[in-house]
């Protein structure tokens, strides 16, 4: 899959794929805001990247998962700012 994510006039972002399966196809999915990192990841086991962003401010994941419209996982993982060793 080729991946772009981009920011748009409103302040959020927005994922835009080429995926291998239908490489005519361009899919278009609002997902993040402007301090998310985005992360390339299979977090489902099918063969195929998910929409994901990490969100260092609070240190949770977001993904989306490509193969399942509209189910969502967010998990706290990895660094939180202000906590007293920088992790949960």
């Amino acid at each position: 899959d080729f991946a772009l994510w981009r920011p748009r006039v409103n302040k959020t972002y927005v994922w835009e794929i080429i995926p291998s399966l239908m490489p005519v196809a361009l899919l278009r999915k609002p997902w993040g805001i402007q301090a998310d990192v985005p992360v390339v990841g299979d977090f489902d086991a099918d063969k195929r990247s998910d929409f994901t962003v990490w969100r260092p401010t609070n240190g949770f994941w977001y993904i989306l998962f490509m193969a399942k419209p509209g189910i969502q996982m967010i998990k706290h993982w990895g660094f939180t700012p202000g906590s007293d060793d920088g992790f949960i």
